[in-house]
């Protein structure tokens, strides 16, 4: 009976930050800190999956769930242009390229400069609440909008529901305490404010992302596909997670 050679998933994943986080410098496409992390992954890893086109459907389809899982910025329309990278996402990774990651990055910045106009002017009037509108909210979204137009259609929708959500709430605490209580369109404008704040606060962090942030992002999502406990920290995350395991802060 031949025994492979055994790490546990925690104790790799150590690993794998004690030896990536050697470089500081920025990160540009073609950068071999891909590479470099891949090959320790392929080496390293206790049971390493093969590279190939069955590794990159499921890079591709965990790329695009982290993006956008509740697929609130793609349409069917991109998954059409971005499927050609399906099966070479192998091929890129072993020459240190990012075709696909930023081709899906550039889509979803677009389509948030489209999105953003969009529910600014949505939420600049109130809505029509004696209508029969309903909203179901799934656990998990199946099908990609077919376009642009539709997407923004859901969008309209989802915001509808998002501040008639947080109305609905005011209304309660009024109810349960006259203290609370104030006029509807107060309540209502109240609540327009806050989606409309949520909407801008959410994309500001997905502006935040820097080229070292989106590295990580593509590199988490290579090691997830090896397993859910490994992981990249870029260098100054992982000197906040030392200082979180051990509570020591070393500096010169």
């Amino acid at each position: 009976m031949r025994i492979k050679p055994w790490i546990s998933i925690p104790t790799f994943a150590i690993i794998l930050m004690m030896l990536v986080f050697c470089s500081n410098k920025k990160m540009v496409a073609g950068d071999s800190l891909l590479v470099r992390v891949v090959n320790i992954l392929a080496s390293k890893h206790y049971d390493a999956p093969k590279m190939n086109d069955d590794f990159s459907k499921k890079l591709y389809d965990n790329v695009l769930k982290k993006l956008d899982d509740d697929k609130h910025f793609f349409t069917a329309e991109d998954l059409k242009r971005l499927e050609k990278y399906k099966t070479s996402l192998d091929d890129q990774i072993k020459a240190g390229r990012f075709d696909f990651f930023d081709s899906a990055w550039a889509i979803l910045n677009r389509r948030m400069v489209v999105l953003e106009a969009h529910y600014n002017k949505v939420l600049e009037k109130p809505f029509d609440y004696n209508t029969n509108q309903t909203y179901t909210v799934k656990d998990e979204v199946e099908k990609y909008q077919p376009d642009v137009k539709a997407l923004k259609k859901e969008w309209t929708l989802w915001l509808n529901y998002q501040t008639v959500d947080r109305l609905h709430r005011k209304l309660e605490n009024g109810a349960k305490d006259s203290a609370c209580k104030k006029p509807f369109d107060t309540l209502e404008l109240k609540a327009r404010n806050e989606t409309r704040k949520f909407c801008s606060d959410w994309f500001k962090r997905l502006r935040k992302m820097d080229r070292r942030d989106q590295f990580s992002f593509y590199v988490n999502a290579i090691s997830e596909i090896y397993d859910p406990h490994t992981n990249y920290f870029p260098p100054e995350d992982k000197a906040n997670f030392d200082i979180g395991m051990t509570g020591k802060l070393e500096v010169i």
